[in-house]
């Protein structure tokens, strides 16, 4: 996403904890060592030793002690296998940032109606949004729709059924591509299921994080249904060799 390293200024982060949410996803949680403002959603770029670097969303919140990233370890991928499995905790790592525009804004109406929709582990930022658009005193309704594959690509489903069952404004829709992982949830791509459920998005703000290829399905999909090209935020994934 960024170019141009030499300019860019990097700190001094502490891991704190390492936690596997799913069989694929690990949320790694950083302590920075100075102020570190940013906005829920919004991503860091990890640079390592050897002067690797990647790109990772925030799904925290500023008023929490941690900066928490969901990575799923990329086979053969150099800097997600470091990150899940050679970084310890108390390790110092550093980051630069924060980028990137895919982020509830306070000026947003609270009763505006909010669709966020993502894919494996853009889950991640669509999880800081939402939560940091409750924490703002959103009360227009808010609907999260998460694919996978599987049902092993799903996580946090039991954090977002709670918040569900909290929230009257709230609903959580987990989904799969192929049938028979589930009554519990939702058969199709993302794009798909989204706009059979909510097939009139007029009006509606619109968050898509994830692969590439469905944040670029879902924009067409969102966009077809009424949705203004000036309220949909996106922050799609793509995959660095070697990630």
């Amino acid at each position: 996403m960024l170019s141009g390293e030499d300019v860019k200024s990097y700190i001094d982060v502490r891991v704190v904890s390492k936690e596997q949410l799913s069989e694929e996803i690990v949320r790694v949680r950083l302590a920075p060592t100075t102020p570190f403002d940013y906005h829920p959603g919004q991503y860091v770029n990890i640079r390592r030793a050897d002067g690797a670097v990647r790109c990772y969303s925030l799904g925290s919140l500023p008023d929490e002690d941690s900066l928490d990233l969901h990575i799923r370890e990329i086979p053969g991928g150099e800097m997600s296998a470091w990150l899940t499995n050679e970084v310890r905790v108390g390790s110092t790592i550093s980051i630069e940032g924060p980028h990137g525009d895919c982020y509830y804004s306070d000026t947003t109406k609270s009763e505006k109606p909010m669709l966020l929709a993502g894919s494996g582990t853009g889950l991640c930022p669509l999880w800081g949004i939402l939560r940091d658009a409750l924490a703002h005193g959103h009360c227009g309704p808010i609907s999260l729709f998460h694919g996978s594959y599987t049902r092993a690509g799903l996580y946090l489903v039991d954090e977002l059924k709670a918040l569900a069952d909290e929230r009257e404004s709230f609903s959580y829709h987990p989904c799969v591509d192929t049938a028979g992982e589930g009554d519990d949830l939702m058969v199709g791509r993302v794009d798909r299921v989204v706009i059979d459920a909510i097939p009139d998005l007029q009006g509606w703000e619109v968050y898509l994080c994830g692969h590439p290829g469905m944040v670029e399905a879902t924009w067409n999909a969102v966009l077809g249904a009424g949705a203004d090209e000036a309220d949909i935020h996106c922050d799609p994934f793509t995959p660095t060799p070697s990630a």
